[in-house]
Formats: structure tokens, C-alpha cells, sequence
């Protein structure tokens, strides 16, 4: 291998290391339970909160529904995003890559919209 072709070898690696950690990483993860007709952040007890994503960073969204006999999903409309319905017990996860656009977008579960809401609000990535 020649100096120049070694030369050319590390340029392009240091390039592409940031991309291939970032790929390493996986999307973040944020974990949603419905429960008592609401919806939490896991860990939280603030129901139906405002959910925080930066623009265009990938989510991987895992709804867990706690309610048992109740169905829920989850669904932000204006990114035409949801999960399947889930039985008390089930749970799901969807990848989402956040549109490249700040702002505040809903989210609802579709049977029982009036009690289980809230807002994703997106903001500029650095």
C-alpha cells in the first residue's frame, strides 16, 4: 500500500468514525406507559406529558399499555405516525425519525382522545 493510498485510508475513516458511532448508539430510546387512562413518561408520574425530540434525530418509541381489558394506541396525526392498538399487557415499539422542523405536534390515543393526550415538542438540533 502506498503512503498516499494509507494517507486517503485514515482521511476516510476519521470522516466516517462520527457516522459509524452515532450507527453503533441505535436510536434513542423513549418509553411511553399508558396506564389509569394516561399516558407517562416510565419513571414519571406527570401524566400525558410533553414528550422532547430534537429535529431530526431517529426515536425508537415503545408504547407499553398497563391498562388491563383496555385497548390503547398511540398516534402523533400531523406526521401520519402511530402504533397498532395494544391489549392491557402488550407492548410495541416504531422508529420514528423526527422531521427536521421545530415545533409542537399531538399526540392521542385514539379511543379515549378526550382523557389521554398530550404534546412532542421538537426542537433545533445543535
Amino acid at each position: 500500500m502506498s503512503v498516499l493510498a494509507a494517507g486517503l485510508a485514515l482521511v476516510s475513516l476519521a470522516t466516517l468514525w462520527p457516522l459509524v458511532e452515532d450507527l453503533a448508539a441505535g436510536p434513542r430510546e423513549v418509553v411511553v406507559v399508558a396506564r389509569d387512562m394516561a399516558f407517562y413518561l416510565e419513571g414519571s408520574q406527570s401524566p400525558n406529558p410533553v414528550i422532547g425530540m430534537t429535529s431530526g434525530e431517529t426515536i425508537r418509541l415503545t408504547i407499553r399499555n398497563e391498562d388491563k381489558g383496555v385497548v390503547h394506541d398511540f398516534q402523533i396525526a400531523s406526521w401520519d405516525t402511530s402504533m397498532p392498538r395494544l391489549k392491557g399487557g402488550e407492548s410495541g415499539s416504531i422508529v420514528i425519525r423526527v422531521p427536521n422542523r421545530p415545533g409542537r405536534h399531538a399526540y392521542t390515543c385514539a379511543p379515549h382522545q378526550a382523557l389521554m393526550n398530550g404534546i412532542v415538542e421538537v426542537v433545533a438540533a445543535n
